[in-house]
């Protein structure tokens, strides 16, 4: 047993001869009322069980722990005073600090704090430097303690250097001690003491170092103890006791002069349980019509036992209290609301537990007869039976012992909907458009989990659409309520109730987008809408419309026509939908997710064998890319060439070999996200305007792209320079007449440009990128 928290003051009496100052303290218990500090009490690093530490650095320069204001219990004796301590680092608090930390001092008052004198002073004279605890000493001599006078103590830091904690423990004051203690140790409880048997009681004063317990189930009784020496504990088992029950205790308080004399017998009450602590003493519940809980039942665990049935419940029913209701539908709920914690318990904790048992063994039901379980306060129930009664156990979830008032009512939910399985699905008439004229709203309220086909779990309901057309349907489900936390899932399905196969855009099980589901006409379809708790449940709205008619660049069967060149265009990706995922092809320039995002997608027919040059500008987003395929087929898979601009908005620019009268597809999409990007896109003929020179090169050009000036080096004399852009449009032009030349397309804005040289007779062209 650890040793008395306080040994408080001794009563003044006239004579003062049972007077003196003592204390005792470890500090194990917290710090003891009455005290007053800037310390913590602490677990860590302690001297031994529980320390007082204070933290002091620039920011904090002092601290005190002092005792409370023994008033007039001087007995005129020296007072000697001890106390273990230690200084170590803030930062690592197993490491001893050096010792020019500051100063403590040990102060006694005999104003109740207005002046002190110090005895004792810890500084680097005297400090011990360890991350252990050393033991200090003082003796206030009795000349400065005058008999009947007031006496306050304490230790006051003052920082010096550092950041470091400074630990009190074992804190022990006493005046010299000639007589027995006195008769004054009184029990902490008197009234609601738990039947555990565990009492104790305030120290007494008179510094005792023992107690003698006599205790019993009647007046001067000694049948759960007799005369025992009970050390210098203040507390003590007596064992089981009985509820609502008066028991007989004697505290005698001793020390080495004597035993006290004359102590009276005290007397304490247990508890009295809840009327239904016991399963055969349980309350019945009114069942309500509705989930609205006009009908409430009140009640508590306040002082409630663990009861002999197993526990195989959620949580520690060691505080639980009973109830039965008889059923009414096969889906009752129970609801616990309005929890209070009353304190006396071992917690505050207000998270109740219930577990719900058939009577089909009554009172001595095992895990077999359990039908349900919660930790929410919110329990709903499947599967019951009209009629039959059932057995609710309520608790306090916690290990800890919690005593909590509450309200408790059973519900009647709506009866499972009509669409609860395949079988009895609704039919419901598609829309026209995405305008969704004919939505539906449902609800997966009292729906249970279907048991199959595979995406079951939850609550689900189910609809059907027959086809008008062979082609796609949209199917669209939105969340507009759910009544705890659930997600929404749907899927599509076709084929007989019992024989269902999973069809759709997604297969998930986990869907939450619009699926695209393709359809024949004539046939019908089924559309399972679920929420992913069992207990909770979502409203949402259902909408099932063809697919529209794809727009012009949205598919590579609808592709833009790009084959007049030059072509030059400025748009978004985000007015063309999504058709189009995954990586743009192995043979591309890269095997990410580039054709995630919103897709475009342009033709492009050649007249002639030529060098296609293709330039994606502009562009308003990260990871865009643009790819060229031979074929729709090859989208994703094949791809002739491409680019990517990664994590920056760098323009783009390649060139493909085109072969007369093969048509090619451009696709420009983003690897989501983002899910789509502004840009201009610009396809020329580079072939264009370029002459053979009897496989000669007229000149020398760099570099290229330029960012500023391109230099051009001629073995004869450069006469002129044309700079062209995409669009055919001379845009620089000048006559340098000499063998070298330094052409400023510093004013050019960034893209793709033609220079066309003439050295004499001849004209070369190169294609040069500026940036």
């Amino acid at each position: 047993m650890k040793k008395i928290t306080l040994f408080t003051l001794l009563m003044f009496s006239v004579s003062l001869a049972f007077a003196q100052v003592g204390f005792s303290e470890d500090f194990d218990s917290g710090t003891p009322a009455g005290w007053t500090d800037s310390y913590a009490n602490t677990g860590s690093e302690t001297c031994s069980g529980s320390s007082e530490r204070d933290n002091l650095y620039s920011g904090s320069a002092s601290g005190n722990l002092t005792s409370p204001n023994y008033v007039g219990q001087s007995n005129g004796t020296d007072l000697t005073v001890s106390f273990d301590y230690k200084v170590v680092n803030w930062s690592a608090a197993t490491v001893a600090t050096a010792a020019d930390f500051g100063t403590a001092e040990l102060q006694y008052s005999l104003d109740d704090g207005t002046t002190w004198t110090t005895v004792l002073t810890i500084d680097d004279t005297n400090h011990v430097v360890a991350n252990t605890c050393a033991t200090m000493m003082a003796v206030i001599p009795a000349a400065s303690l005058p008999s009947g006078s007031d006496v306050k103590i304490q230790i006051a830091n003052t920082w010096n250097a550092g950041d470091y904690y400074f630990y009190v423990d074992n804190f022990d004051a006493s005046q010299v001690v000639a007589n027995p203690p006195n008769c004054d140790a009184l029990l902490t409880e008197t009234t609601n003491v738990s039947v555990n048997g565990d009492i104790s009681w305030s120290v007494g004063t008179g510094v005792p170092t023992g107690y003698f317990i006599t205790a019993g189930s009647t007046m001067g009784g000694t049948d759960l103890a007799d005369n025992v020496d009970n050390m210098n504990s203040t507390s003590y088992s007596l064992g089981a006791l009985m509820a609502g029950t008066t028991y007989y205790v004697t505290i005698t308080p001793y020390n080495d002069n004597g035993s006290a004399t004359g102590c009276t017998e005290q007397s304490f009450t247990t508890f009295v349980p809840p009327a239904n602590d016991e399963c055969e003493n349980a309350i019945a519940l009114t069942v309500n019509e509705d989930t609205s809980c006009g009908t409430v039942t009140s009640a508590t665990t306040q002082y409630a036992t663990a009861s002999p049935q197993p526990d195989d419940a959620t949580g520690t029913p060691n505080t639980d209290v009973w109830f039965t209701f008889v059923a009414t539908a096969t889906n009752n709920n129970i609801e616990i609301s309005n929890v209070v914690n009353q304190g006396g318990g071992t917690s505050t904790s207000t998270d109740m537990g219930m577990s719900v048992f058939d009577d089909a063994a009554g009172c001595n039901m095992t895990a077999t007869n359990e039908v349900g379980e919660s930790d929410p306060n919110t329990l709903q129930l499947s599967g019951l039976i009209v009629g039959n009664t059932y057995y609710v156990r309520v608790y306090g979830w916690s290990t800890t012992v919690q005593y909590n008032n509450f309200d408790i009512c059973v519900g009647t939910p709506p009866a499972p909907p009509e669409n609860d399985d395949c079988d009895g699905a609704i039919a419901i008439t598609p829309s026209a458009d995405d305008t969704c004229a004919n939505a539906v709203s449902g609800s997966t309220q009292s729906a249970a989990a279907s048991s199959s086909p595979a995406c079951t779990g939850g609550k689900d309901v189910w609809y059907s659409f027959v086809a008008a057309e062979d082609g796609e349907y949209i199917a669209s489900v939105t969340e507009t309520f759910e009544s705890g936390f659930a997600s929404t899932y749907f899927s599509a399905y076709e084929g007989a109730c019992d024989a269902l196969v999973q069809v759709g855009s997604s297969t998930s099980c986990f869907n939450t987008g619009d699926l695209t589901i393709a359809t024949v006409a004539g046939q019908t379809y089924f559309i399972s809408v679920r929420s992913s708790s069992t207990t909770n449940y979502v409203e949402f709205d259902l909408c099932v419309y063809p697919k529209p008619a794809p727009i012009a660049g949205q598919l590579c069967e609808t592709a833009i026509d790009a084959s007049t060149l030059p072509f030059s265009t400025t748009d978004d990706t985000a007015n063309y939908f999504d058709d189009y995922s995954g990586s743009p092809g192995a043979s591309c320039s890269s095997t990410s997710g580039y054709l995630n995002g919103d897709d475009v997608v342009y033709s492009y027919t050649a007249t002639e064998d030529a060098v296609i040059a293709v330039d994606l500008t502009n562009i308003g987003s990260t990871y865009a890319g643009v790819f060229v395929y031979a074929d729709c087929a090859d989208i994703g898979t094949t791809c002739l060439d491409g680019a990517t601009n990664l994590s920056s908005t760098a323009d783009l620019s390649f060139d493909f070999d085109a072969v007369s009268g093969e048509t090619y597809y451009i696709v420009i999409s983003t690897w989501a996200s983002p899910q789509a990007t502004t840009y201009t896109l610009d396809i020329t003929n580079a072939s264009l305007s370029v002459d053979e020179f009897e496989n000669n090169t007229l000149f020398s050009y760099y570099p290229n792209p330029v960012k500023n000036t391109l230099t051009l080096n001629a073995q004869k004399e450069i006469s002129s320079v044309n700079v062209v852009n995409m669009l055919g449009q001379t845009v620089l032009k000048t006559t340098p007449n000499a063998v070298s030349n330094e052409l400023d397309m510093s004013s050019l804005k960034s893209g793709a440009y033609f220079v066309q040289v003439t050295v004499g007779n001849a004209v070369e062209t190169v294609k040069i990128i500026k940036n």
